[in-house]
């Protein structure tokens, strides 16, 4: 079973989260099944954007694209979750309380 991480977006599965390995065309993908258009999905494809790029895109970058201000606001919607999702990730604990990105011991505070 896939968990479906909490983005808003209905088919970003735990499965889809390196969002740095994501193709453009799986990107055009995604998107398409999460209700973009297919004039979002062409402009970011004639762009060459990826799931290593798209998380690096910022409101000017998403804006100078030229789509509507609904597209524009999901889009940046989008990014801010994968983000914060990646975010999450690399902060989560892992063996033995330690950070393997950080090499920071990670104090955890649940009851398990």
């Amino acid at each position: 079973m896939v968990n479906i991480l909490a983005t808003g977006f209905s088919l970003i599965t735990s499965t889809d989260m390196d969002v740095k390995t994501w193709s453009v065309a799986e990107l055009e993908t995604l998107l398409s099944k999460n209700g973009f258009s297919e004039s979002t999905t062409t402009i970011l494809k004639a762009n060459d954007i990826d799931g290593e790029s798209l998380i690096l895109l910022n409101f000017t970058d998403v804006a100078s694209f030229g789509l509507k201000i609904v597209p524009v606001t999901k889009l940046r919607g989008l990014i801010q979750s994968l983000r914060q999702q990646k975010e999450n990730i690399t902060n989560s604990p892992v063996d033995a309380d330690y950070s393997q990105q950080s090499g920071n011991v990670i104090v955890n505070e649940g009851n398990g």
